[in-house]
């Protein structure tokens, strides 16, 4: 089966860019060097699906998303620093190169993420109503050094076991 979904040139312009990348040392804090600059560029985004239907149910469902969405990062150069699925959306820190726009970094992600998915679980088509996996919307925060440590640490608890304990039925 073929998953390149997605277009060939804007996949090799990344890659291109990405090769000259180098990171000093292994924390996430750290900035990474291009060959004129040096920038960190870190974003929480969080990506919700269709009427918020509750997709993710499964714990299988759950590690396919988290895969594919790794998948498509990694095939575009994109670094997911910390992920988390839960049922109906999911929160990811991620830092994308200074070639890419955030629209693009949108459009990537949904698109890859969503026709992979969907070829998969091709029954997640009822349960969404429709063709479309995500919403139109996006939310996306820029993170700074000072509070990536944060915006992991909340990646990594929110809305897991203590909120599913406080808000089930």
């Amino acid at each position: 089966m073929n998953w390149n979904f997605c277009s060939q040139n804007l996949k090799n312009k990344i890659k291109t860019d990405s090769t000259r990348l180098s990171v000093f040392g292994g924390d996430f804090m750290n900035l990474v060097s291009y060959s004129y600059s040096s920038r960190q560029l870190t974003y929480h985004v969080v990506l919700v699906t269709k009427y918020r239907t509750e997709v993710f149910i499964t714990d299988r469902r759950r590690y396919v998303c988290e895969n594919v969405l790794k998948w498509v990062c990694r095939t575009y150069g994109i670094e997911i620093i910390k992920i988390k699925v839960l049922e109906e959306h999911i929160h990811i820190f991620v830092r994308i190169g200074p070639t890419m726009s955030v629209s693009e970094f949108f459009n990537l992600i949904k698109g890859c993420s969503a026709r992979r998915i969907l070829a998969i679980y091709p029954e997640m088509r009822k349960e969404l109503r429709g063709n479309h996996l995500w919403t139109r919307g996006k939310f996306v925060r820029t993170v700074g050094s000072v509070i990536d440590e944060a915006v992991a640490y909340y990646i990594e608890h929110s809305q897991g076991e203590d909120f599913e304990r406080y808000h089930t039925l």
